[in-house]
């Protein structure tokens, strides 16, 4: 499996936690600091898309900041959450949910044991 240099920034952040819609445009912003939101949120769609796709990483639902209730977000509906604007909004502390994506146990597999992803993060970013 070939993995861009966003879906593996993506997937890493599916590794560590849940992560809100919002982060993944954060977190392509350090790779592209010049990119406008739009384009980052482009970027940021298609990676998601494509972890989602390749079942590396799943969508939830979350209800509540606080204590709140995780629901899957079921295949066909993906299209969906990441076509909504809203769903890409940072959560203000009085709204009521989000959604958010973490790693599958395929998606922590090839982020431990591919070599390809080992050597990006490696020689982008991180030493091991």
């Amino acid at each position: 499996m070939i993995l861009t240099p966003d879906e593996i920034e993506l997937l890493e952040l599916a590794v560590e936690d849940y992560s809100e819609l919002f982060i993944a445009e954060w977190r392509l912003r350090t790779l592209f600091p010049d990119y406008s939101d739009f384009k980052l949120k482009q970027r940021a769609q298609k990676a998601i898309h494509s972890l989602w796709t390749n079942e590396l990483i799943t969508f939830f639902y979350r209800d509540s900041w606080i204590g709140g209730n995780y629901t899957p977000v079921l295949r066909g509906q993906e299209e969906a959450v990441l076509d909504n604007a809203e769903n890409w909004k940072k959560p203000s502390a009085d709204d009521t949910g989000y959604f958010c994506f973490v790693c599958t146990d395929k998606g922590d597999w090839v982020y431990q044991n591919d070599a390809q992803v080992y050597t990006y993060l490696k020689q982008v970013r991180r030493a091991y």
